[in-house]
């Protein structure tokens, strides 16, 4: 099976960064709990706050889906962190009563709660890092990239550091915000509260690695292949033939090749061309052709001899005569 990093098919590699698969497994839940008291809990809280309608199918099912899971052992330590996040930025991007954001997430907090009443996750903890709705995406973002720090650390050594654009362009926000939100906690991690948070995320001494990950983008390109085997990449073909024969200059260059079929194409063309010139240069086909597209044009006076043919010549006994060769040259 075959993987393009530089294809249309490097979009599965963004897919599959830890942060795009658990938030979608968010968003594409179908879950539900009706076993538990968590879904008539929310629809009390959507009768009491009835902005929320628009985002309250998602919210049920997501809950009801890490509910299932927790219920069956598989809830992994950062589910609920993931959880907190996606809850934050769906009602951010979806409703207008931004201010009554924090009421609703610390009531689905307290509605969360496994068979026997304990409290699955804890968005409290976060409470003590003040994250507004001013700061609130950039800390996603560091939440984000510190959770696809590795994966992506692995994609790029994989692929020699080639992406396609939107990969790159993923790199570069996590990067700035990265680095806006250090500049502004280091040295003064005191100064906002949301500095220990941006430590607890990265807990990492390569600072310049973290700052600086970035990719080269190779746009519509499919050079860089993997298989079962190993990894094929950048195949390229460079060859360069020239003949110069009366100002006659073949070239062949930069024949790229990407697959297999390619591979085999461009000997066969380089074959192709190499007999034409042999066929030219060694057999009557030039001397014929020759002829043929310059036709019998008017002979034309000369005094040099060599394979010309000698028309009209006379010697007497007398070597200094004042007769002449009579030579003309044949334009064969």
């Amino acid at each position: 099976m075959y993987y393009s990093i530089v294809s249309y098919k490097y979009d599965e590699h963004l897919k599959k960064l830890p942060s795009k698969i658990k938030y979608a497994s968010f968003d594409n839940a179908s879950d539900n709990c009706k076993s538990s008291t968590i879904q008539t809990s929310l629809m009390r809280l959507k009768q009491k706050n009835l902005w929320i309608e628009s985002v309250y199918e998602k919210i049920v099912k997501a809950l009801c889906h890490v509910y299932k899971i927790e219920s069956e052992e598989r809830l992994q330590t950062d589910d609920c962190d993931y959880l907190y996040f996606w809850l934050y930025d769906l009602l951010y991007k979806n409703i207008t009563e931004t201010h009554l954001i924090y009421t609703v997430i610390s009531t689905i907090n307290h509605i969360l709660q496994n068979n026997n009443g304990k409290p699955i996750c804890d968005f409290d903890k976060y409470n003590n890092y003040n994250i507004m709705k001013e700061n609130f995406t950039d800390m996603k973002t560091l939440f984000d990239y510190s959770k696809d720090y590795d994966h992506i650390q692995n994609d790029l050594d994989k692929h020699e550091s080639f992406c396609n654009m939107d990969y790159r362009n993923l790199l570069l926000k996590y990067a700035k915000v990265y680095k806006t939100i250090r500049r502004n906690c280091i040295p003064n991690i005191k100064h906002y509260s949301y500095c220990s948070l941006f430590i607890t995320f990265f807990r990492r001494n390569n600072y310049f690695l973290i700052s600086e990950l970035s990719c080269t983008p190779w746009e519509n390109k499919s050079n860089i292949t993997e298989n079962g085997k190993g990894t094929h990449k950048n195949i390229e073909l460079y060859e360069h033939m020239v003949f110069d024969e009366q100002n006659l200059e073949y070239k062949i260059s930069n024949i790229h090749s990407a697959s297999s079929s390619s591979m085999v194409a461009a000997p066969i063309i380089i074959g192709i061309i190499v007999f034409s010139i042999i066929l030219l240069k060694f057999t009557p086909v030039r001397y014929l052709l020759k002829k043929k597209l310059l036709g019998n044009s008017k002979r034309t006076r000369n005094i040099i001899m060599g394979k010309n043919i000698i028309e009209d010549y006379s010697i007497h006994e007398d070597i200094e005569s004042s007769k002449r060769f009579n030579v003309t040259n044949s334009n064969i």
